[in-house]
């Protein structure tokens, strides 16, 4: 996927890893910074705050691979792709019910 950032988020349910497989992304998994270059492997597990994002230039990309530990987080992506691209006006809490019915924590 290309990528520019991620929001601050936790999970109760699942691992995440990340693999890095062009340009340049800051991780932040707790209190750690973690940079990452083409090749970069980064662990974050479930109950530990983490985000990335993009830090090449504005015209530069990157490009990131995850996964999860935890199968059917595919329906998540589905389910939260249909009420950013529908932007009806209470989107705001149709997102936090599909977020919270994956148990995922955004943190602010």
């Amino acid at each position: 996927m290309l990528i520019s950032f991620s929001i601050l988020d936790e999970h109760d349910r699942k691992d995440e890893y990340f693999h890095v497989l062009s340009g340049e992304i800051e991780f932040q998994v707790g209190e750690e910074i973690i940079y990452g270059k083409e090749g970069t492997w980064v662990y974050a597990p479930r109950y530990i705050k983490h985000s990335f994002r993009n830090v090449n230039s504005p015209r530069a990309r990157s490009r990131l691979k995850y996964g999860f530990q935890l199968a059917g987080i595919e329906y998540y992506f589905e389910e939260i792709s249909k009420v950013i691209v529908a932007q009806q006006l209470n989107r705001t809490a149709q997102a936090a019910a599909v977020v919270e019915k994956y148990g995922i924590g955004v943190v602010n």
